[in-house]
């Protein structure tokens, strides 16, 4: 037997879905709205950090994949989002972009990660971020 969210048929609940991501598991309502991919960069970042800075940069992914809560995944211009996370005083933050050049899998890519001292994410992050960006989607053609 199959269990949805109250008041969810499960057709709307597929065509919600597929405007975002990929359904993993109907069955138990396990929907990731979209797969992180880690340039080189983010993967140096996240190999840095120490085990439960690491482990909570994961979860906070995981989260923001079945959730798309703007609390922990959040636009900051026009091509650039940012994973947000806080842990023991820290605001770690992973850039990333979005690919949606496949249909079938719709990807964040994400580019590279810092660790924030100040409240606004500095321009020169950014535009490392769509420096990659670019680099990155040349790449692919």
């Amino acid at each position: 037997m199959q269990v949805f969210p109250p008041n969810i048929h499960p057709q709307k609940l597929k065509e919600k879905v597929s405007k975002f991501g990929n359904i993993i598991n109907l069955n138990c309502i396990f929907v990731v709205y979209f797969n992180v991919y880690y340039l080189e960069g983010a993967t140096q970042f996240m190999k840095s950090l120490d085990q439960k800075s690491y482990d909570k940069v994961k979860h906070v992914i995981k989260t923001a994949r079945e959730n798309l809560d703007p609390e922990l995944f959040k636009k900051l211009c026009d091509d650039i989002w940012e994973f947000r996370i806080h842990f023991a005083k820290s605001q770690i933050r992973l850039l990333a972009f979005w690919d949606k050049t496949d249909r079938e899998n719709t990807l964040v890519v994400a580019t590279h990660g810092f660790i924030k001292k100040v409240d606004k994410v500095p321009n020169k992050e950014i535009r490392r971020a769509l420096h990659f960006r670019q680099k990155y989607f040349e790449s692919k053609q």
